[in-house]
Formats: C-alpha cells, structure tokens, sequence
C-alpha cells in the first residue's frame, strides 16, 4: 500500500498553509508590470489553495505613472513558476530482528493556469529516487530526508484571444501541484511514514503598448494644437 501527500493549489487557503500578499512591480518606462504571488506549508493529502494574481487593467498603468490619455493593451504576457519539496521518510521495525528496506521516493510537480479560452499545463520536475537500501534494527527507527527544488520555467503568450483572459479586473488562478510519494516496497513488521512541505512562486509579468486608435487620436491632437498656433501666428 503507498501513502501518497499531494497539495493542489486551487481554492481555499487551509490553516497549514501561509499565503504571501501580491506584490506589484511596475516599470513604466519599458511598458512593463510584473504581479508575483507565493504559498507555503506542510503537504497532507486533499489540501488545496490558490494563488491568484490581477490581470491587466489600462487604468493601473496610468496610475503608476503611464502617459496619460492613452488607453494600453496587453502584447505579451510571461508566466513564470517555481517550487520545492522538502520532507523525511521514517521506518519502523516492529520485528526482533533487523530488516533491510530498498527506500525511495517520487516527487513532481505540475503547474496549471486555466482561463477561458486555454489551460496551460506544465511539468517542471518528476523523478524518482533510486532505491536505497535502508537496515532497521530491531525495535529502531530510521529516518531519510529528502529535498527536490523546482527548475523554475516559464510561459510565453502573445495570442490575442488568450491575452483577452488576461485583461480586465479581478484576477485569474494559477494551480500548482506538489506531489511526494513512497514507493518503497512493503514488507511485514515494517511500518513506515512520510511528512512533507512545498513551496510555490507564480509571477506573471504584462508587457503592454498603446493602443493604436489612441496614438492616432493623441497624434491629431497634437496636429490640431499645432494648427491652431501657427493660425494665430500668421493672424497677427
């Protein structure tokens, strides 16, 4: 029988988990802004929590210091992720005998963003560890750690209709999933445990321009302050 500890990051925000405030990094000189969101805590099974983050809106860049008179839309729009799992195997020898154990362990995990018009779902590590042969004295308890840090990656999105699920208010949800699995062989008078915690980062950064009608309304506006100056110059 395995004992499987997973957390899906989706919903609601269970006691065991400490949940980061959204943080918001504009750079209006290259038409950027970057909104990064982060969890962590002890994984048990069934746990589940989200990590949302806000979608574009032309008026918050305006004002975080955008030109004005302008109306923005998205161009690009990058998902990035990163993650860890932490945590120890424990195995018990009830016997009064020493037994060996072949330990290991599969980890992964996986990220989803889902939106109206796609879900975007991604592996960033799954691996098992080689089996480990483990003797467990008689009457003693032996424990193994174990550590898997995320690879980190991204997605890039330049699609009109998926940029749309991104523009707007409120905010959209990103899904990470963090699995930690025994696969050691059981064996009578053995009994084993496992306990685990993961961490998860999600950022999405926004690289927006001015919408065309905008720049060309702004253009005739500067073409008609122009006009009307040089037509009181040549009045006098």
């Amino acid at each position: 029988m395995k004992k499987t500890i997973r957390f899906l990051l989706l919903a609601v925000l269970p006691l065991s988990f400490s949940h980061a405030t959204e943080t918001a990094v504009w750079d209006t000189f290259n038409n950027t802004v970057t909104y990064s969101d982060s969890a962590a805590g002890i994984i048990s099974y069934g746990d589940i929590m989200s990590l949302s983050l806000s979608k574009f809106n032309s008026d918050n860049a305006i004002s975080a210091g955008a030109a004005s008179g302008i109306t923005y839309t998205l161009s690009k729009v990058i998902l990035s992720i990163d993650g860890q799992i932490a945590g120890e195997f424990s195995y018990f020898n009830s016997q009064t005998s020493s037994r060996d154990v072949s330990s290991s362990a599969l980890r992964s995990m996986t990220a989803f963003t889902l939106t109206a018009n796609a879900i975007d779902a991604r592996e960033y590590f799954a691996y098992t560890v080689p089996n480990m042969p483990i003797t467990v004295d008689a009457g003693a308890t032996v424990t193994r750690v174990f550590a898997s840090e995320g690879s980190g990656g991204t997605t890039t999105i330049t699609d009109a209709l998926r940029l749309s699920d991104f523009t707007g208010n409120g905010t959209f949800v990103s899904s990470v999933s963090l699995q930690a699995e025994d696969t050691t062989t059981k064996q009578s008078g053995i009994f084993s445990g496992l306990t685990a915690s993961g961490n998860a980062s999600i950022s999405v950064t926004y690289q927006y321009v001015p919408e065309p009608t905008s720049l060309a309304l702004l253009g005739m506006g500067f073409a008609a302050i122009l006009t009307r100056r040089r037509f009181k110059r040549s009045a006098r």
